[in-house]
């Protein structure tokens, strides 16, 4: 893994040439096998030999990842005084609850957000001294990152940490669903001129997301319908591939373990970091291969 070069600009051939982005939470970070070095947009990095973006950011819902992405504005829920040096507390509406620190600018003023574990509050430090600047209500954090790739080939693999795929009773409805905002990327991406050159991965499930489950009925079924439905060839069916096809193609024989979890209509364990949810270094490599393949017209 030491030539994978997963941050900057990228090409790759499917793309006539433009960079790739993958945009996601902990299971673009590539948790459960070490970390970035070792994520699925690292390995796809070593295979294809061009630089990666990582824009994974784990425990993020899909608005936060929208937002950092470009697709959806993060806008500031009440106005809020930046002191000419330090930080101030900025809420944030409609749900976005970044996990960063999310490098950006607010009414011109550049610096970074972070969540600071409450409610919708984040706090906004500078990056240099300056005027004290009013931030009015309505406006927009625009997230570097978002700026940095434009025009870039997108992967987008996000909804996982969204409430609304859990029984949290007393949760209020979600202004905008995983389906909401990643149309809201997919816009993104084509008002950038990159056009259909995009990804949308499916959700994948774990340990408590098994058949007949609340997550398997609203990710597998509710979600995972709609996206195959809305993008097409554009939607890459990976927790298919992960149950049904990703052991064999690494050459590993299922464990008893794996299947059941297989009957369960889950990832094996095998592909899956110990007592997790999230892919190992095996599950990750398989899954970035497999969608190099895709991008060659090798598999779909």
């Amino acid at each position: 893994m030491a030539s994978a070069r997963i941050l900057g600009p990228a090409t790759h051939a499917s793309a006539a040439g433009r960079p790739i982005s993958c945009w996601g939470d902990s299971l673009t970070m590539g948790v459960g096998a070490g970390g970035f070095a070792f994520s699925y947009p690292a390995v796809l990095s070593e295979i294809i030999g061009s630089e990666v973006y990582n824009g994974g950011r784990g425990g993020e819902r899909s608005g936060a990842i929208a937002a950092r992405q470009g697709g959806v504005l993060a806008r500031v829920a009440a106005e809020v005084t930046i002191p000419a040096s330090g930080y101030a507390v900025i809420h944030l509406a409609d749900e976005v609850s970044f996990r960063g620190p999310v490098p950006g600018k607010v009414m011109g003023v550049d610096g970074s957000l972070y969540f600071t574990g409450s409610g919708t509050a984040h706090r906004f430090t500078r990056t240099s001294a300056g005027a004290e600047t009013v931030v009015p209500t309505n406006t927009a954090f625009h997230a570097t990152g978002a700026e940095r790739m434009r025009g870039s080939d997108p992967i987008i693999w996000a909804g996982h940490n969204d409430d609304y795929l859990r029984e949290r009773p007393g949760h209020p409805s979600p202004s905008m669903t995983i389906e909401d905002n990643i149309a809201a990327m997919v816009a993104y991406n084509q008002s950038t001129g990159s056009g259909s050159n995009y990804l949308v991965l499916s959700l994948i499930n774990g340990r408590d997301g098994g058949v007949g489950s609340v997550y398997y009925d609203r990710a597998m079924i509710e979600v995972n319908g709609n996206l195959a439905r809305t993008y097409g060839s554009q939607y890459l069916d990976v927790h298919r591939y992960l149950v049904d096809q990703a052991l064999g193609d690494v050459g590993l024989v299922p464990t008893p373990q794996d299947l059941i979890d297989i009957a369960e209509d889950i990832p094996p364990a095998s592909l899956r970091a110990v007592a997790s949810d999230h892919l190992n270094v095996i599950g990750y490599d398989a899954l970035a291969r497999y969608i190099k393949n895709v991008y060659s017209g090798e598999a779909r």
